[in-house]
């Protein structure tokens, strides 16, 4: 089972029972994903997070949409 929730940074966390990952979306199709142990920068000069995603949640994944990426998390 795939939980999520949204910090005040706009970051989403992604927890199973193994491990967290956490991910951020930058633009319509650039986003940022890491988990704890293991940190990944980018560099962007826009640093205001991108909010127009979409959300969806089924029983055994979660996908995160925007107009030019679509990310699937099982």
């Amino acid at each position: 089972m795939i939980n999520y929730e949204i910090n005040d940074k706009k970051v989403i966390k992604l927890s199973t029972n193994k491990e967290n990952l956490y991910l951020k979306f930058l633009d319509e199709e650039t986003f940022r994903i890491y988990s704890n142990e293991h940190h990944s920068y980018t560099v962007f000069k826009n640093k205001t997070p991108y909010l127009n995603y979409e959300i969806i949640k089924n029983e055994n994944n979660l996908v995160f949409k925007t107009k030019k990426l679509m990310i699937e998390v099982a």
